[in-house]
């Protein structure tokens, strides 16, 4: 099983809303962060003005507020779109997965075809099936014989996608908790979250659809939960130690990573160091100095 988090034994720092958030944390005690970096990718030189400053300019008096009404004290506390990270569970090994490697690589090059190539389940379960009637016509007896759905396949490999599905208004695009009810309307504009009308069968038969399918929907995971299942994996605190002295190395006007840009030579923490550059009592200490990047692709 995985690491447990402590939260209350982390300190968070200041950041850049846009462009790179700095995460302290003590060795083995895991919080939201990740480091995220690019091993011999070439990045473009990044100018001295690439630091953007806010706009402190005063809105007009006269200025019309479009934001609507201020929201209540307490509407995020709870926060409704919190989910406490869990330790990820250990993957299985391949053996126990099959005991057969050649079965074993089957299933992991079919599952990679559906995720990387998007194979649609028929197609997959086709080629499964296929496997599994060669191997019984050459007469290569498979012990257990070969799992010929794609279902089943991504449930023993450990590989189902663990997201939330946020309701959305589909006039207002207004994001709702998981936990919205199923008759919830949108609180601007007063459309409903799910279809209420019945279909051509429900009302043949005079039933309610006990799970209306969302008009639209959000499939999300929080950065606390990729992030526990990022650092709960094994050797992952070595690779991100080792990841720093790629910021020390740094040779002045080439341009290999992302550690030789501006941002992360010159990232300040609370106390006004280099935050990527952590001194040698700092280290020993045990601190994990983790980076995230954020990007946006319209």
């Amino acid at each position: 099983m995985g690491r447990e988090i402590d939260a209350s034994k982390c300190r968070s720092l200041h950041f850049h809303p846009l462009l790179l958030t700095p995460i302290l944390l003590p060795r083995r005690r895991y919080i939201p962060g990740v480091m995220v970096e690019a091993s011999g990718e070439l990045f473009l030189p990044i100018s001295v003005d690439d630091w953007e400053l806010p706009n402190d300019s005063p809105a007009p008096a006269d200025e019309e507020n479009t934001d609507g009404p201020a929201p209540a004290a307490d509407e995020n506390d709870p926060g409704p779109f919190y989910v406490a990270p869990q330790a990820a569970s250990r993957l299985p090994t391949a053996r126990k997965i099959h005991p057969n490697p050649v079965v074993y690589l089957i299933h992991v090059v079919v599952l990679w075809l559906h995720t990387q190539f998007h194979l649609p389940f028929r197609a997959c379960n086709a080629l499964l099936a296929i496997f599994a009637l060669a191997f019984q016509a050459g007469g290569a007896p498979i012990t257990p014989p070969i799992r010929t759905t794609l279902p089943t396949i991504i449930h023993h490999l450990g590989a189902e996608l663990s997201i939330q599905i946020l309701p959305v208004c589909p006039s207002c695009l207004e994001v709702y908790p998981v936990s919205s009810p199923r008759d919830a309307i949108c609180t601007k504009c007063s459309h409903p979250l799910f279809p209420t009308a019945p279909t051509s069968s429900q009302a043949r038969n005079n039933t309610a659809p006990e799970n209306p399918r969302l008009y639209l929907q959000f499939p999300t995971k929080s950065l606390a939960e990729q992030l526990a299942t990022l650092l709960s994996t094994e050797g992952i605190e070595t690779e991100i130690e080792n990841s720093l002295g790629k910021a020390k190395a740094r040779v002045p006007g080439v341009w290999k990573n992302i550690f030789d840009g501006k941002i992360c030579q010159e990232l300040p923490t609370a106390a006004g160091s280099r935050f990527f550059f952590p001194s040698e009592e700092e280290v020993a200490a045990g601190e994990l100095r983790i980076g995230v990047t954020m990007g946006v692709d319209w």
